[in-house]
């Protein structure tokens, strides 16, 4: 990406790329600028690069031209004039994290536009009468220069590099919330949160019209677990801790047209996972699809959850029965304590294994995330 540097109108020399991160003040706000430089005289001083460049003060240059009064510089004789023009702009504002990750993003190519010069110049020292593009030979090496870039911008200025990423990724979806994000007038993790769930609202459209085919058979055990909408309910968790900001979800009538009587066999067991907001749904959508309510597993989390009134520590499982198919062991308990995945949504190995001990095969899960052997799995990333 290339750096455009617009000059300064009355400054003779050029104009160093970090100087342009922070916009140049207008209005009342530079006039207020050219009035306090009348009174006063310049006050702070202007700095500039050894090799000339304006690197802090191009609003102070502007008004000291329109307030006619003489520019005085030094020079910054540092190694990195980027975070030195940066940490003093820093000090001089008041910025949320969006708006300094916004200013993170825009340091990227000045840092990767000074790597790359560097490089240049070393391939150049290195075999000198070679083309200067000898210096670029290394894709790993040129790579590795992008990736330090992003981190030299977020250290810089002192966020994440997530928090880069992150507005990153909002700015390439959704060029409207990134401006309101370098306005201060929407946090960075509300903006995100938006593009994510527009982006899952999208996939389940995309879903809802071309479904994923599912498996031709017949199943002596189906398990599911649905992506359930919680926004439907009108229920909402602080932060992003509803399903709509992680995934594409379904409305209860979509989960309800799932064909599950067409994978049943005539003797079969259901286990369908859900949530303390959506058991009245659940022990309905078993009638509907021909099954019998016969128990509910609680999965006795370690670590307390969110939730809308009381707060959550728990996850189960209904347990149907289609036909005539007892269990295959008889002194399972109904509560267990399974050690919770890294991922997700993602459900314990526990569960698993106590099925397989208790129901026979064939078996199918259905909106799987991952593959498991014994098991057909079926969803959009298993």
């Amino acid at each position: 990406m290339d750096v455009i540097v617009e000059p300064i109108e009355g400054w003779p020399g050029p104009v160093h790329p970090a100087a342009e991160i922070f916009p140049l003040m207008q209005g009342d706000e530079f006039a207020d600028l050219v009035q306090d430089i009348k009174a006063n005289g310049l006050l702070e001083w202007i700095w500039v690069t050894p090799a000339g460049e304006l690197l802090d003060g191009r609003n102070r240059v502007r008004a000291c031209i329109a307030a006619g009064v003489a520019v005085q510089s030094r020079v910054y004789e540092g190694d990195d004039p980027v975070a030195f023009a940066i940490s003093l702009n820093l000090k001089r504002r008041h910025l949320t994290i969006g708006q300094q990750a916004a200013i993170a993003a825009d340091l990227v190519p000045v840092y990767a536009a000074e790597g790359l010069r560097r490089m240049a110049a070393g391939g150049a020292a290195a075999a000198p009468g070679k083309p200067a593009e000898k210096g670029f030979a290394d894709l790993q090496n040129l790579s590795t220069e992008r990736h330090n870039s992003a981190q030299k911008a977020a250290d810089a200025v002192g966020v994440s590099a997530r928090a880069v990423s992150q507005f990153k990724r909002v700015e390439e979806a959704a060029p409207e919330l990134a401006e309101k994000v370098r306005a201060g007038e929407l946090s960075l993790n509300k903006a995100e949160r938006a593009v994510i769930r527009s982006e899952n609202a999208k996939e389940a459209d995309r879903l809802r019209v071309e479904p994923l085919p599912l498996p031709t058979g017949k199943f002596a055990v189906i398990e599911l677990d649905p992506p359930w909408s919680y926004e439907e309910q009108k229920l909402t968790a602080p932060g992003n801790r509803n399903a709509e900001d992680r995934y594409a979800t379904m409305t209860i009538e979509d989960i309800e047209n799932l064909p599950i009587a067409k994978l049943a066999a005539d003797n079969c067991h259901l286990y369908l996972w859900t949530t303390a907001n959506h058991l009245r749904h659940s022990w309905a959508l078993l009638e509907k699809w021909g099954f019998d309510y016969r128990s509910i597993l609680v999965w006795h989390k370690p670590r307390l959850g969110m939730g809308h009134y009381y707060r959550n520590q728990a996850e189960f499982v209904l347990f149907g029965v289609k036909g005539r198919l007892p269990l295959l062991a008889h002194d399972k308990p109904n509560v267990y304590s399974w050690e919770a995945p890294r991922v997700h949504s993602l459900k314990p190995d526990g569960f698993y294994q106590l099925v397989e001990e208790c129901s026979p095969s064939p078996r199918i899960r259905l909106f799987a995330r991952s593959q498991r052997d014994g098991w057909e799995s079926w969803g959009n990333q298993a």
